[in-house]
């Protein structure tokens, strides 16, 4: 496992193979072993199915994160929900025309904690003001989501 240790100030990014050498996940990470270790503990599949590992390390995050993003869109993983073209779910809002934080996750299928640090991004769809808990404009949302993560 020496090929995990983790090189400054470098960043990688991982694919993890079930036995038949189906993609299973492509991740990001600056601690591969912590990641892994973590992966471990919280993904069933990942128990279940993972088989084997490749480890790619990029000079900074910026360029591990777009060799992720762009390795999710072209190689179709089965566990990762960003970045790849789901279908949308159908939902209510509870505020007509906006969204929750709980709602857009549902809508795009992605985690919750997925959901956090995308909001906190300069692009995302500002939080509207006013309005009880964090709420979205529903139209902004449903753009932002069709530039970084189009629909099948």
């Amino acid at each position: 496992m020496s090929d995990l240790d983790r090189r400054e100030p470098e960043t990688a990014v991982y694919r993890i193979y079930d036995g038949v050498d189906r993609l299973l996940y492509v991740g990001i990470t600056h601690d591969v072993v912590m990641r892994f270790r973590e992966h471990k503990v919280d993904k069933g599949w990942w128990r279940a199915r993972a088989h084997r590992y490749e480890v790619q390390w990029f000079a900074s995050r910026e360029i591990a994160a777009a060799e992720e993003r762009e390795a999710i869109k072209a190689e179709h993983p089965e566990f990762n929900s960003v970045h790849a073209a789901l279908p949308r779910r159908e939902i209510t809002p509870s505020v007509a025309g906006t969204y929750s934080t709980l709602e857009i996750a549902r809508r795009f299928r992605i985690s919750p904690d997925t959901l956090r640090p995308l909001v906190k991004l300069p692009d995302f769809p500002r939080r509207l003001v006013g309005l009880r808990g964090n709420r979205y404009p529903a139209d902004e949302v449903e753009r932002y989501f069709e530039r970084v993560r189009p629909a099948r």
